[in-house]
């Protein structure tokens, strides 16, 4: 009985050394990768948009995966794309609308990515490809942004902020349910009621239009 339990203490014993040394190289080991992701910083880039016809401005996204966006939203998860043997890392895009000062709409593209440096996560913000076309009074954007195949994922990001001049309508289509993020009104309409309605920007924000011709 002596024997076994003197036994059973050095098996107790090792077990705890053998534990406090797997917490310590876990403990290493996540330290190692949060500090791979420890500064952030983005680039922006800005594209002058073509004043549309009858003032109206017509937003829209191709239809996608609705589990996609319910799950991606306002994350910073990611999922693959396959094209036979290569594939794409991608995440989805938000959409934002703003007050321009200018008479003309503009887009601003900001791009955002995380590094063991700002100059690391710089460089990863800047591999970003998001997709966009206007084609007269019509503004398609990507609802999915892509990262090259040989990019890991830095909890890249892509927010698509438009600017409109006061005076200027925009009608958001229904597939926008899920890109638009925090966009302010007038009417007090959460950002994924205001698919598929139009809106007015006034000095004091987007405004519903209460009669659409």
């Amino acid at each position: 009985m002596v024997r076994f339990k003197a036994k059973d203490r050095w098996v107790v014993l090792s077990l705890f050394i053998f534990w406090i040394i797997a917490v310590i190289t876990l403990s290493v080991f996540i330290f190692d990768e949060v500090g791979k992701f420890r500064q952030e910083n983005s680039t922006k880039e800005m594209v002058n948009l073509a004043k549309p016809k009858n003032n109206i401005l017509y937003v829209t996204s191709p239809g996608y995966n609705d589990e996609d966006y319910k799950f991606f939203r306002h994350s910073n998860f990611f999922n693959v794309n396959y094209k036979g043997k290569t594939k794409e890392l991608y995440g989805i895009t938000e959409i934002d609308i703003e007050k321009n000062s200018s008479a003309n709409p503009e887009i601003e593209i900001v791009r955002s990515a995380r590094g063991k440096n700002r100059d690391d996560a710089l460089d990863a913000a800047k591999q970003i490809k998001i997709n966009y076309q206007q084609n007269d009074s019509v503004l398609n954007v990507s609802p999915v942004f892509y990262i090259s195949q040989d990019q890991r994922w830095k909890f890249q990001h892509v927010k698509v902020i438009l600017r409109l001049p006061v005076g200027m309508k925009v009608n958001l289509n229904e597939n926008t349910e899920y890109l638009l993020d925090d966009v302010e009104n007038t009417d007090d309409y959460w950002e994924n009621d205001m698919a598929g309605k139009t809106w007015q920007m006034t000095d004091d924000g987007l405004s519903k239009v209460r009669k659409e011709k």
